[in-house]
């Protein structure tokens, strides 16, 4: 047997043991291996990130749009720690090849939201989550004491997330917030 190109994949084959041949058209059916890319993503990044969503992926050779096909949690570790979320990236036309090498290390540039500079920018680790947008910082107060102060959730990227207090005046620009 004889392939235009390598790798090949299979993408149909007898079980074993099977007569191949014979009066059967097709006993093996080959495919292109179409090149996925495969990216770890905090938990919380990834939260903001579905299937359908276009990427752009960078490369050596140049840059390709694609979209994420799926966004997959992985169980906690061993200790029960989160362990970061796994995207796949493929193509979005067929006729557009990743032209990254097997192994490649490439960058993923996902953007799914431009977030106005009405929101205050914390680290993601200072929210508590509260449903879907919605969640708590706790803030510092004058007198040294805690308060939480109910937000919405605008975003997050690269362990930072776009927050707006709910209650106009509640939280500024400059406030302490706990992290953790």
């Amino acid at each position: 047997m004889a392939l235009p190109s390598l790798p090949g994949v299979v993408i149909t084959a007898p079980v074993i043991g099977a007569q191949v041949g014979g009066d059967k058209a097709t006993d093996l059916t080959l495919g292109a291996n179409t090149l996925v890319v495969r990216v770890e993503l905090p938990e919380a990044d990834a939260a903001g990130v579905a299937a359908g969503d276009v990427v752009t992926v960078v490369s050596k050779s140049g840059q390709v749009d694609a979209v994420v096909e799926a966004v997959d949690a992985q169980a906690p570790d061993e200790n029960g720690g989160a362990r970061p979320s796994v995207l796949r990236v493929a193509p979005k036309n067929e006729s557009d090849a990743l032209g990254a090498e097997r192994g490649e290390t490439v960058t993923v540039q996902v953007l799914n939201a431009v977030v106005s500079g009405e929101f205050l920018i914390v680290p993601t680790t200072a929210v508590v989550g509260r449903g879907e947008g919605r969640g708590v910082v706790v803030k510092r107060q004058t007198d040294g004491s805690l308060a939480e102060v109910a937000v919405t959730v605008a975003g997050s990227l690269r362990g930072m997330t776009a927050v707006a207090a709910e209650d106009a005046g509640t939280l500024s620009k400059g406030d302490d917030v706990r992290v953790g």
